[in-house]
């Protein structure tokens, strides 16, 4: 891993590898590296407020989520799965219903250049 010798400018890393490393030297636990289009595709305004609102609130359904979030239980339903399918979220089923639950404190683009 090369790294800049002033304090103001970012690491670079010669690849995901390093990346890697750096983050798990830096301390940083059960992290989510999405590819740059994942990670647009996740954090769109509503998609953002759904996470948002999956971790600070307490979530008993879809439905419940829905009215939470002012919105259809459709539309967030699709959200919901755009979310599962690229690994931020999981569902827990309890006592019929499926409820959200973040899988990663911490959700992170993967680098846009790499350094040689």
């Amino acid at each position: 891993m090369k790294t800049q010798k002033s304090p103001n400018e970012s690491p670079s890393f010669a690849d995901y590898s390093d990346f890697m490393k750096f983050l798990t030297k830096s301390g940083v636990e059960d992290v989510l590296v999405l590819k740059r289009d994942t990670f647009r595709d996740v954090t769109t305004p509503k998609r953002t407020e759904i996470i948002e609102t999956i971790q600070q609130e307490e979530i008993s359904s879809i439905r419940g989520l829905s009215r939470k979030l002012d919105r259809k239980v459709s539309a967030v339903h699709k959200d919901l799965e755009v979310l599962y399918e690229s690994n931020v979220i999981d569902f827990r089923k309890e006592n019929g219903s499926k409820i959200p639950e973040i899988r990663h404190q911490n959700i992170l683009p993967e680098p846009l250049v790499y350094s040689d």
